[in-house]
């Protein structure tokens, strides 16, 4: 399981991703993509979501 963090826009671009412990809750991987998508948007300066890769399937859910 990852998260996937990208610049949000009209062409949305990923930036990154992180490998996940399965055990975490949602609410520990929420917490976990909200703290690395605000550290990724002070380093780039830009706008920056994320979303929870589950077997090569994006859930949009999770990081909106």
């Amino acid at each position: 399981m990852k998260i996937v963090y990208y610049e949000k826009g009209d062409i949305p671009v990923i930036v990154g991703a992180s490998n996940l412990n399965s055990s975490l809750t949602l609410d520990q991987i929420k917490s976990e993509g909200e703290k690395k998508s605000k550290e990724l948007a002070r380093l780039l300066g830009r706008e920056i979501g994320f979303l929870m890769d589950m077997n090569g399937k994006l859930d949009s859910t999770l990081g909106e």
